[in-house]
Order: structure tokens, then sequence, then C-alpha cells
């Protein structure tokens, strides 16, 4: 595969996921939460793909910073891809109640690690970007904090208000990165 069709690709589905975000978060609070919750395991199954694509845009730039923070999101966003999953289809078909035994039961530092291993990610990425240049520094902000309060979401810190409107900043940042990966693949050399 061609870098200029990796990075297409790889544009692509950043698109998806800040879309995917932006319409699940919105459609949560309907009676029907179920498709809501789709959209929003749709968004960082998507981001994994996409990931790929940002670092090795900005690897040479980034440096082992952004080699060593592209790690961490991955496996955190893998982790929110496993977490998406079960509040798509098994959250929502529990008895009430069930949630929040889980949740503060021994599963709870499952939780709470993979989580804090996501938030690190994210914010360790998006500082690479500012540092290497390459995208958007201002996408790079939007990715950042609007993920702070995504990441935190089940400690109950940041009212639902908060979550949907930062959800809402972080796919607008995942759409400008993608816009711009796309740029690039317009202007690579052709290898891999």
């Amino acid at each position: 595969m061609s870098q200029s069709t990796l990075y297409r690709l790889s544009a692509l589905a950043g698109f998806l996921s800040g879309v995917c975000i932006i319409i699940g978060k919105l459609l949560i609070p309907l009676s029907n939460p179920q498709p809501g919750e789709i959209f929003d395991l749709l968004s960082p199954f998507f981001a994994l793909f996409f990931l790929v694509g940002l670092y090795l845009g900005q690897r040479k730039e980034s440096g082992i910073l952004g080699g060593v923070a592209f790690i961490i999101l991955f496996t955190g966003m893998v982790v929110v891809v496993s977490l998406d999953y079960f509040g798509a289809f098994i959250r929502l078909q529990l008895p009430e109640g069930m949630t929040e035994e889980l949740m503060e039961g021994p599963s709870a530092p499952v939780f709470v690690s993979g989580l804090l291993v996501f938030l690190i990610g994210e914010l360790l990425f998006g500082i690479s970007v500012i540092r290497a240049g390459v995208f958007s520094r201002v996408a790079a902000v939007l990715f950042m904090v609007g993920l702070i309060p995504v990441a935190l979401h089940l400690s109950g810190i940041f009212p639902e208000t908060v979550v949907v409107i930062s959800s809402v900043m972080a796919g607008f940042g995942l759409i400008w990165w993608s816009y711009e990966l796309n740029k690039l693949a317009a202007t690579s050399l052709d290898s891999v």
C-alpha cells in the first residue's frame, strides 16, 4: 500500500470517528440510547485506524515522545472500544442498579486504570502533535480538552452536558486533523 493511500484511508477513518462521536453524543439523551451508544462505539473503533496514519504522518517530527504517546493512546483507545462495546450492547440489557454495582465492585480498578491510560495517552499524543507542528495545534487542543471530560465521565466529576459539549469539540478536532492528513496524502511520496 502506498503512503498516500494509507494517509487517505486513515483520514477517512478519522473523519468517520469525528462524525460518530458527535452523532453518538447527540443521540444518547434520546428515549432509546442504543443508537447513540453504537455511534459512540464506532468513534474509537475508527479512531484506532486513524491514529496509525496520523502518527505516521508526524513520526519523524514527533520523535520518541510521539512514539510513546501513540502506544499509550492506542492501548487506551482499545480499552475505550471495549468499554463502549459494553455500553452499547451489554449495559443497556442489565437490570437496573447492576451497572453501578459493576462500576463500584471488584472490576472498578480495571475501568479506572483503563480510562487513566486513555487519558494519559490522549494528553501525551496531543502534546506530541503540538510539538511536532505537522498538524493543527488548535485541533490538538480541541482533541485534548474535549476528551478530558470523556475520560473522566464515569467518575461523575463532569455533568452530562459538559461531556456532550466536550465530545463535540473532540469530534471537530478529529475532523480537522483528518482534513490535514488527507492534504498530506496529496503531497506525500508513494512509499511505505
